[in-house]
């Protein structure tokens, strides 16, 4: 693969090597919402928990969208994407219409008012992260695939 293919961006998704033993990232898929010279920060995007929104929040009573595993790091922090880029004022275009965090306060309101679901919003406990030429070094060792 081409030096440049090697290069993470905003936006794109790192697939864990088949064969890895690392049990933070076995078999996981990582959108990268952030790529720059303080580091890189990311979300895995395929291991749900077995607890709902409302279990982390329980003033979301009706929050039943299943929460996910970020990653390793900060496991007591929530984050979210979500397709209400033009709605909540702060979040950040990852990808075409996919959008990272926001108006908190907003996204209860959509979630309280039933305009928010598991279709349209996903939650992660913890984020995946790389200190600056952390995550490229990984990438040269062939411990993620680049997509």
């Amino acid at each position: 693969m081409p030096e440049s293919q090697q290069t993470p961006y905003m936006g794109c998704l790192l697939l864990a090597e088949p064969f890895s033993d690392d049990y933070n990232f076995r078999r996981s898929v990582v959108l990268l919402c952030e790529h720059d010279k303080e580091g890189t920060f990311g979300l895995i995007l395929n291991k749900v928990l077995q607890l709902s929104l409302s279990d982390a929040l329980p003033e979301l009573e009706a929050a039943d969208i299943p929460l996910y595993y970020g990653g390793p790091v900060q496991t007591d922090t929530l984050h979210y994407l979500h397709t209400f880029g033009d709605v909540l004022e702060g979040s950040v275009e990852v990808n075409a219409g996919l959008f990272w965090g926001g108006d908190f306060e907003k996204m209860k309101f959509l979630i309280n008012t039933k305009q928010a679901n598991s279709g349209n919003v996903r939650f992660f406990l913890g984020y995946s992260g790389w200190t600056f030429g952390q995550l490229e070094e990984e990438i040269r060792q062939n411990s993620w695939i680049l997509t």
